[in-house]
């Protein structure tokens, strides 16, 4: 179930890595073969100077399992919009609810049917054995269900708004990554649908906190508006990137924060929630993909398990009632790890990348570009900030992934 009137067709580049590339392989192999097809074919990653010369490049590696540790850029680099079709392949068995959300929530114990009472946007009232709330940072089933966790929200201080502008020949295949005074940052990643996926960064400082933290109550126009006066002296390909804005269709904006909350699931683990919904690690992680297909393999996993042990137990073919309280508390143990070290991201992140004067942003090119120069280099793995957490992450989880029986065999 979403809000959006349809499969959401937009959005910026996502990436898998490790743990979820494994899934994929192991369960999925089609599925895996078909998102590289359609990957963006970025060629990697740069940094520029004020005058918008490159100061640091790291090219992807191709099919290099150590490629996390020498660019930004992951081997796995697909559109958000080409990414969702590619799930979509439950047929006549599953029900796709499009322009509806929940609105309501009784829990099993307070339900009159025992099951989680279900009352959506529409009006419409439904019971479910299980709900498993996939809807994002700002999650309205954590909300509703999790009333101990209302500030989960974790902020690390930066707003971000995403949106299309049209490629020129001079964007190259490379990202470009432009940082100005103030905590201000442009990115530009050329895709291969003959667009250029463009981003706005800032930190929040004392001059402008109230208006960042204000942004979600903004309509489009207004945070458009709101960033047009933010970065407008900005440099480098500015005006092109604000009048881009300024067209956009597809434009949106967050904050940069994490989601930390004790439980993902409430006691008899009947509302479960999974993704940035329960564990948002936060964009510049790169790992938001991946723990939301870690973290649905595991609780699918743990489900099936259960669910057939207790029909196996069951003198009747289908038990009158399923408990969900032990493969919600299993899925719980068994994403913890997972979740803590793609939530670990490198100290001072954000802020460190992002420098509030030009000598501070100065000394981050010099920084870079030592580690591109080392980055070719076998002591690229002793010195790369950009790689060092994903080498860790990614190498560590390929051991802790347990093999389900999803179909009988």
């Amino acid at each position: 179930m979403q809000r959006a009137p349809d499969r959401i067709s937009f959005g910026q580049q996502i990436d898998l890595r490790g743990a979820g590339v494994k899934i994929l392989q192991k369960e999925f192999s089609e599925l895996l073969k078909e998102i590289k097809e359609a990957t963006t074919d970025e060629a990697g990653f740069n940094f520029l100077d004020q005058k918008g010369n490159v100061a640091a490049t790291f090219p992807v590696q191709k099919d290099n399992v150590d490629s996390y540790l020498t660019s930004p850029t992951s081997d796995i680099e697909i559109l958000r919009g080409n990414l969702s079709p590619k799930y979509k392949r439950g047929g006549t068995k599953v029900q796709y609810i499009y322009e509806d959300s929940v609105d309501k929530i009784l829990e099993p114990s307070v339900s009159p049917s025992g099951k989680v009472h279900v009352t959506l946007a529409s009006g419409i009232q439904k019971d479910y054995d299980i709900v498993v709330g996939a809807d994002g940072m700002r999650s309205s089933i954590r909300r509703l269900a999790f009333k101990e966790s209302q500030d989960a929200l974790k902020s690390l201080g930066q707003y971000t708004s995403y949106f299309t502008i049209p490629y020129e020949p001079e964007d190259g295949t490379f990202a470009s990554w432009f940082n100005a005074p103030l905590g201000r940052c442009i990115l530009l990643r050329p895709d291969n649908a003959g667009c250029t996926r463009a981003y706005l960064s800032i930190m929040a400082s004392d001059s402008n906190r109230k208006v960042l933290e204000n942004y979600h109550s903004l309509s489009t126009a207004e945070q458009k508006k709101m960033l047009r006066a933010l970065f407008e002296d900005s440099g480098w390909k500015t005006g092109r990137v604000l009048r881009g804005m300024q067209a956009s269709n597809d434009f949106y904006m967050q904050e940069v924060a994490q989601v930390k909350i004790p439980t993902w699931s409430t006691s008899n683990g009947q509302i479960v929630l999974l993704g940035d919904a329960g564990y948002c690690p936060s964009p510049i992680s790169g790992m938001g993909t991946t723990l939301a297909v870690v973290g649905a393999y595991i609780l699918a996993g743990e489900l099936v398990t259960s669910i057939r042990a207790q029909i196996a137990n069951s003198q009747d073919k289908m038990p009158k009632k399923l408990d969900f309280s032990e493969s919600a508390r299993l899925y719980e143990i068994k994403m913890r790890p997972f979740v803590e070290k793609g939530q670990a991201i490198i100290p001072g992140a954000p802020a460190i990348a992002n420098p509030m004067t030009s000598w501070g942003i100065e000394v981050l090119l010099r920084v870079v570009g030592v580690v591109s120069w080392l980055s070719r280099s076998r002591i690229a793995k002793l010195f790369s900030w950009v790689g060092s957490f994903f080498a860790s992450k990614e190498k560590e989880w390929d051991d802790k992934l347990d093999r389900y029986e999803f179909v009988k065999r």
